[in-house]
């Protein structure tokens, strides 16, 4: 019988998992798990009474369903990537506009500015996309003037500092608690900050938080997002990262009775901002225990069972919605439906504006965004992030120029093909 990868990984598991797989039945049959062939295989599994052609069929439908599963959730993701284009393109635009609104408003004021007598405007040799220049044409075309100096200073100074502010991704975020304001934050944020802040205020009926599953790609900020929420509310943060086994999440008593605590029961108990990082790429056995922690509003601990903290907020992130191994991330698990279905869905992008203003070198990052638009529009399959950016940055500073950072970070993991048509964009 000629079967596939999942249904020799599940004829495997069936074996492995039998009352009757133990060491006296290995001995008698000569069988050992290190070097079994197929062949021992389909043996062992006729002599324990499996049923071989269920577990193969059970386990190439469970194929099939996730590759139907990954091609709807890539083509949610595409059109999450499009809209997400149309919302730059409107940033650039309003950016355009506010400069011409500052230009405007300066000329306003220097019209309106006493003692003023005409004098022959001096000509100025400026360039046309810095807001700086944009305000100096303004008043070589409405007149040089001997107006106040102090007066003139103070305006242009303080649209050129809002501008760039804006710019440059410095923002100032109205903070509130439960709907009543707290105050203020400043700071670089992702585009999709201010939702996150709120969807973190919104409480449900019985007074708790919906939990969040953020979806995106490496080093688009999800952590980083998670850390600055968490300043925002004034909580503290927790977090961990992809686990294995169920007493990661619960904790353990050891030998002596005593028992150890982790990041997700100091979040639960005491509450706080609590980060299920690379939560796909968690085992489902590791996150079983979530299940009734997250929906009833109390878990069960080795030591005693405690009741969820009202101001306790709970992030998972991830690079897929959990639907299994994608060709970017193939490390990543086909997550239990009754733990996805605790989470309500956010989708988190690349913030291409604020990679450009980080990672040292605005053009070789707008090279890598341009490689990595080229991928997607080609549907190759590879992760292109802000990290290569801040990486060929650092090289192009050590010395290397610009095409030897590239080959050095994106380039240096493609197949030639796929190099070929990047670099044609």
């Amino acid at each position: 019988m000629k079967i596939g990868p999942a249904a020799r990984l599940a004829l495997r598991k069936a074996v492995f998992g039998h009352d009757g797989w133990n060491k006296e039945f290995r001995r008698t049959h000569n069988m050992d798990a290190s070097n079994m062939s197929y062949e021992n295989w389909f043996k062992a599994c006729e002599l324990l009474g499996l049923d071989i052609k269920a577990i193969v069929a059970n386990a190439e439908a469970a194929t099939t369903e996730n590759t139907s599963d990954n091609a709807q959730a890539f083509k949610a993701a595409h059109a999450r990537r499009m809209a997400e284009q149309d919302d730059e393109l409107r940033r650039e635009q309003e950016y355009n506009d506010s400069k011409r609104n500052a230009a405007a408003a300066a000329a306003d004021a220097f019209a309106s500015c006493p003692n003023t007598t005409e004098t022959k405007a001096p000509a100025i040799d400026v360039g046309e996309d810095d807001l700086a220049a944009t305000l100096l044409q303004t008043i070589r075309r409405i007149g040089a003037r001997a107006i106040d100096r102090a007066t003139v200073e103070a305006i242009v100074n303080d649209a050129i500092a809002k501008s760039e502010k804006e710019r440059g991704g410095i923002h100032t975020i109205e903070l509130t608690t439960d709907g009543a304001p707290t105050g203020q934050m400043e700071g670089r944020f992702h585009p999709k900050f201010p939702e996150l802040l709120k969807r973190l205020s919104c409480r449900m009926a019985d007074g708790y938080v919906p939990n969040l599953w953020i979806a995106g790609p490496a080093g688009s900020g999800k952590t980083k997002a998670a850390s600055q929420a968490a300043e925002a509310l004034g909580l503290p943060f927790h977090t961990n990262g992809a686990l294995l086994m169920a007493h990661e999440v619960l904790g353990y008593l050891d030998a002596n009775g005593c028992y150890h605590r982790t990041a997700f029961r100091e979040a639960y108990e005491n509450g706080g901002i609590y980060l299920f990082d690379e939560i796909d790429g968690s085992s489902n056995e590791a996150l079983l225990p979530l299940n009734s922690a997250l929906a009833n509003g109390f878990c069960t601990f080795p030591d005693g069972q405690v009741t969820r903290h009202k101001d306790c907020r709970i992030i998972a992130a991830a690079n897929t919605w959990g639907f299994g191994a994608t060709a970017e991330y193939v490390g990543r698990a086909k997550i239990d439906s009754a733990v996805i279905s605790r989470f309500a869905p956010m989708a988190w992008d690349y913030d291409e504006e604020l990679e450009r203003d980080i990672c040292g070198n605005a053009e070789f990052a707008k090279r890598v965004q341009k490689a990595r638009k080229a991928a997607r529009d080609y549907g190759i399959q590879v992760v292109i992030s802000p990290r290569d950016s801040m990486m060929g940055a650092s090289y192009i500073a050590g010395g290397f120029t610009s095409d030897e950072a590239a080959e050095m970070t994106f380039l240096g993991r493609l197949k030639p093909e796929q190099r070929s048509m990047i670099e044609r964009g």
